[in-house]
């Protein structure tokens, strides 16, 4: 499917210059973004032949997921998951000498320090930072679900709950209402497999909580 809407997008720009005796109005690239890919056009100086070509001095194309971009998110998800896999663990270990206000606290303090390091290296780079009040607004909102889950998962890992038991229970259930929300709010698509997928996470959850 990439390879022919890309040889779809060139033709486009091909049929846009025709019969002009310049050369091509727009080149194409090819740009990796995470999870997608983008074909953007860029023009050179000088190099409009007439008004019609002016039009499409920019063109981009965003591609559905194929098995070659699998390979390229996929090992990220699953140092994510191993990242996310520490998180829960190490507050299981320091629920137990701390308050889970003041572990909530130093938690975001050091999260709060490696973002900022990571804007001020892109800013740095000279990389564009593109802003929007919504966007901050729904940054703000995710920073308050999970500034609430990691004051909770203090307060249940303090309460003595093995973290082989409360580990899957809370990824689970948050994996499970996500998709849930992606369904209701966002209109997405679930297949029978990953429909199927969403089942066993609820019937893990109810076998790891039996006991607890």
């Amino acid at each position: 499917m990439a390879s022919s809407s890309f040889f779809a997008l060139s033709r486009f720009i091909g049929d846009e210059v025709k019969g002009s005796n310049k050369p091509p109005l727009l080149k194409p690239r090819l740009l990796a973004q995470p999870g997608f890919l983008f074909f953007k056009s860029y023009r050179r100086p000088g190099d409009i032949p007439n008004a019609h070509s002016a039009k499409v001095t920019a063109a981009s194309l965003q591609l559905s997921f194929s098995p070659t971009l699998m390979s390229t998110w996929l090992p990220l998800a699953l140092f994510t998951a191993l990242c996310l896999a520490g998180y829960n663990f190490f507050i299981k270990l320091a629920a137990e000498h701390l308050p889970p206000a003041v572990g909530a606290v130093v938690l975001q303090l050091v999260a709060a320090g490696l973002g900022a390091a990571w804007l001020v290296r892109l800013r740095l780079q000279g990389q564009p930072l593109a802003l929007s009040g919504k966007g901050l607004g729904l940054a703000a909102l995710a920073g308050l679900s999970v500034g609430l889950a990691e004051i909770l998962t203090f307060v249940v890992f303090k309460r003595g709950v093995p973290a082989s038991v409360g580990t899957p229970v809370i990824v689970g259930g948050s994996v499970l209402l996500a998709a849930i929300l992606g369904l209701v709010v966002l209109r997405e698509a679930l297949s029978p497999a990953q429909a199927g997928g969403l089942l066993l996470i609820v019937a893990g959850i109810a076998l790891l909580a039996r006991g607890h």
